[in-house]
């Protein structure tokens, strides 16, 4: 395997491109598919500004959008994917770190399409959620432009509700003002109710929050509640920042819907029962991580195996059953930087991406995960990089999967500082 800079696509963004995220489910429309793919951008504006004017522009020094794409490609040629011109560019209030599209609980049957029109119209329209700068998680849904009024083809984001800031509600007054969202991540249990559901977010101020969500709502600020917040992540006494966060769920099992892992600049991987947040359940890493926990997702497909990510460029995979030894149940310390994004191939369980930030992206094949409920496959283990995509010149941040069944797969993904985004496979 030889490290590749080929692409079928690519994108520039005008300011930083921090997250990529795509709709898995896809669109078809005479005879080509569509995804819907959001890049969140943040920059941080204080080049030039004494300390004076970056008092003065406290709550401005931060800017931030959201790109909305639809990528095609058509299934009757050879025509490569694309990311074709953005449908809407939106602003956002000081900057987007992470976004997460409510991929619904349902299982995906990836081989049909899906019609976003038919969905809008029944008011399930797909549902996009990024936490800010500002403290905020912003909550969108996508819309046709006809739906709108003004007669077009595109697609959009329309903005349904906002988080409060910690000051807003004045929960914990020892908090930071000031504190970022970080990451969050929806609550994937096949027994939430796809109307009312949950995020779960992490800050700069050490902390975890969950919100309870209702699509159904009909106005603003009772789409989104916070319902519980903790201090969760410490270094030498005082606050770090949480990475990263994930439920410990998705759409075909529940045995774990009360727990949410969160992965902290304390070189920490924590678990938290959310029946009682004063401790955590379980702590990993007092001898496992080097760096910073930087990424944690939990497998889409089978019920005990989650992954994390550090800056120590290791990647370790998790079973929720072996979890009081304190050991990964397997490791790969060859993805060639820090971790930031890994990302579960939707459909094939032994798959995943990796945004490694200055090692670029690589695709990992993860052998023998199993679904037994009784043991641990003992030959589990082998981990191996089956692709290299070098042709990013920052640090990739961002990464998602474009699959369907039977027809294409292939990555997307976007780096920081060169402000790149690119298709490949």
């Amino acid at each position: 395997m030889s490290p590749s800079s080929r692409w079928e696509d690519r994108i520039d963004t005008p300011i930083n491109a921090c997250s990529l995220e795509i709709f898995w489910q896809h669109v078809q429309r005479d005879n080509n598919v569509y995804f819907p793919l959001i890049i969140g951008c943040y920059q941080l504006n204080e080049k030039g500004l004494d300390e004076e004017e970056n008092e003065k522009m406290k709550g401005n020094m931060r800017s931030g959008e959201l790109r909305l794409h639809m990528a095609s490609k058509s299934l009757d040629n050879s025509n490569k994917i694309q990311f074709g011109k953005a449908c809407h560019i939106l602003e956002s209030d000081s900057g987007v770190l992470d976004g997460k599209w409510y991929q619904a609980t349902r299982s995906f049957d990836h081989s049909s399409t899906f019609d976003v029109d038919d969905a809008i119209r029944s008011c399930c329209s797909p549902i996009y959620a990024s936490a800010c700068a500002s403290g905020r998680i912003n909550v969108y849904k996508l819309l046709h432009s006809s739906d709108i009024s003004d007669g077009g083809k595109n697609y959009r984001l329309n903005h349904v509700g906002s988080s409060s800031t910690i000051n807003d509600n004045n929960l914990i007054s020892s908090s930071k003002s000031d504190a970022i969202c970080l990451s969050l991540d929806w609550d994937k249990s096949s027994s939430v109710d796809p109307v009312r559901t949950r995020i779960v977010s992490s800050y700069s101020d050490g902390q975890l929050a969950i919100h309870d969500i209702n699509l159904n709502a009909s106005k603003d600020d009772s789409l989104i509640h916070e319902a519980q917040r903790w201090n969760a992540h410490t270094l030498f006494g005082h606050p770090s920042e949480v990475w990263t966060t994930c439920f410990a769920t998705n759409a075909h099992y529940d045995t774990y819907q009360n727990t949410v892992i969160s992965g902290g600049d304390d070189c920490k991987l924590k678990l938290w029962d959310l029946r009682s947040t004063s401790n955590p359940s379980h702590i990993l890493g007092k001898n496992e991580f080097e760096a910073g926990v930087t990424a944690v997702s939990y497998h889409p497909l089978l019920e005990h195996v989650f992954a994390s990510g550090s800056y120590d460029e290791c990647l370790r995979i998790w079973d929720m059953r072996m979890l009081s030894e304190g050991i990964p149940m397997s490791k790969c310390d060859d993805v060639g930087g820090g971790i930031w994004r890994t990302k579960w191939h939707p459909q094939e369980k032994n798959k995943m991406l990796v945004a490694a930030m200055h090692g670029g992206c690589c695709i990992l094949d993860i052998q023998n995960l199993v679904n037994d409920e009784s043991s641990v496959d003992d030959n589990i283990g082998n981990i191996s990089v089956k692709n290299r995509f070098t042709a990013h010149e920052s640090m990739a941040y961002g990464a998602d999967w474009l699959y369907c069944a039977n027809q294409f797969d292939a990555a997307a993904s976007c780096s920081f500082y060169d402000r790149k985004c690119f298709i490949w496979s």
